[in-house]
């Protein structure tokens, strides 16, 4: 959708151009630069698109620093390509870009709603909470304003308020936002926004203990996720969490299935996936001690024949329980969760 809409608020510079160009022996170079940046984007060349595009803001910022609305898409799609690119100046990229937006169609201008959303977005990762909040809020209120055709950013920017309430454990603010964002038409959004407002909305139900809301909306969040990109962070991250929702709501067969499912994803280690003691840390306290366990991962993702070497004061046989309860990450051969070589971990695991 990100890619379109740049595309679309490009057509308008796009031919301008070309009109001025009717007026030239020389096609304006430009367009050509610009098409070709969009291209790398829509290509994922995120290297070239992003090296494209700084040379289009340059040339854009001597050109048009007097016409913000020729000047304020070639600012956005500098913006986006330096997102893509995860380049750390992102954010104040999509600032300059929202100031060209309001010199040119003023503070409550419909051509705001789509960059100020991304803008929001890009605040919202880089953690400045209260510019994502204002920003957030600001694209709510336009899109209210102008109707029906931004229920899309609409949608996107409560699950954003409500991702900044679940991080203050403001849960039921969360919930609310987010019971609106979910009604919204799935249409409208795309597979990789779809993704995101279930998995916010899966974080707020685990965290409101209500497992098996979570374990539907961490599904869901899988199926969009899994289509637009199977390797992604994020589907190890939501197998992860249904591992602990199908635990918790007493569906342990289904759990060890998300268990072997993410070994499918990610082959390596002896990795402890979840753990339903709370008691294993890797952090040093003066309640912790450091225990010395030796053991074996089968196939349903457990610790067998686990034998505790060194209790660090603690009773050997809760150690023994506490390993023993954990789901591990087995090791995956030919397409098939085995069981793994003898393991030797020292483990910090919170005294009872």
């Amino acid at each position: 959708m990100k890619l379109l809409l740049s595309f679309a608020f490009l057509v308008g510079f796009a031919f301008n151009l070309q009109a001025q160009d009717t007026e030239m022996t020389e096609p304006d170079p430009l367009i050509a630069v610009v098409e070709a940046c969009q291209d790398a984007l829509a290509l994922g060349d995120k290297s070239t698109a992003f090296s494209l595009a700084r040379k289009i803001r340059k040339e854009a910022i001597r050109r048009f620093s007097d016409e913000p609305k020729q000047l304020a898409p070639l600012l956005l799609l500098y913006a986006d390509a330096a997102a893509s690119y995860k380049d750390a100046a992102t954010l104040i990229a999509y600032r300059e870009a929202l100031v060209a937006y309001e010199r040119a169609f003023g503070r409550d201008g419909e051509q705001l709603i789509e960059p100020m959303m991304r803008a929001a977005r890009e605040a919202l990762a880089r953690k400045y909470r209260v510019e994502a909040f204002n920003l957030f809020q600001r694209t709510i209120e336009l899109s209210n304003q102008y109707g029906q055709g931004y229920v899309a950013q609409a949608a996107i920017a409560k699950t954003g308020i409500a991702s900044l309430h679940l991080r203050v454990g403001e849960l039921t603010a969360a919930r609310t936002y987010l019971d609106e964002a979910l009604v919204t038409d799935a249409r409208s959004l795309s597979a990789l926004d779809l993704g995101w407002i279930y998995h916010v909305s899966a974080d707020t139900n685990l965290a409101l203990e209500n497992w098996r809301a979570a374990d539907e909306h961490y599904t869901q969040a899988y199926g969009y996720y899994e289509g637009v990109n199977r390797n992604a962070r994020d589907l190890r991250t939501i197998l992860r969490r249904l591992i602990k929702a199908n635990h918790m709501m007493g569906a342990p067969e289904r759990a060890t299935n998300f268990c072997q499912l993410y070994a499918e994803k990610r082959d390596w280690g002896s990795r402890m996936l979840f753990d339903p003691s709370d008691k294993i840390t890797n952090r040093r306290a003066d309640n912790v001690a450091t225990v010395k366990v030796e053991y074996t991962i089968n196939h349903q993702c457990r610790a067998v024949e686990v034998v505790v070497t060194s209790a660090g004061g603690m009773d050997p046989l809760r150690v023994r329980e506490i390993i023993e309860d954990a789901y591990w990450l087995p090791r995956y051969r030919n397409g098939v969760a085995t069981r793994t070589e003898l393991q030797r971990i020292s483990s910090f695991i919170v005294a009872d």
